[in-house]
């Protein structure tokens, strides 16, 4: 997910977030997974206050200059 800097802080990206959980749990999903740069605090800061986990760490793609956290989250 990405917000265009101009439009950041104005609630774009938890309306998307909202967006996409309405979009999953109607298509019967039961989670969201995602990954992020680990070195990205503020995506993860955006996504932890958004209800996703950090559950794990990969290290597996050849080509990432850093690891990327795995995080989750619950749809109800």
């Amino acid at each position: 997910l990405w917000v265009a800097p101009t439009a950041r802080g104005r609630g774009v990206g938890d309306a998307l977030i909202t967006a996409i959980e309405e979009w999953a749990s109607g298509a019967g999903f039961a989670k969201l997974r995602l990954g992020v740069m680990e070195n990205n605090q503020p995506a993860r800061n955006f996504y932890l206050r958004n209800g996703f986990v950090a559950v794990d760490l990969e290290y597996e793609e050849p080509n990432v200059v850093c690891p990327v956290v795995v995080m989750l989250k619950e749809l109800r």
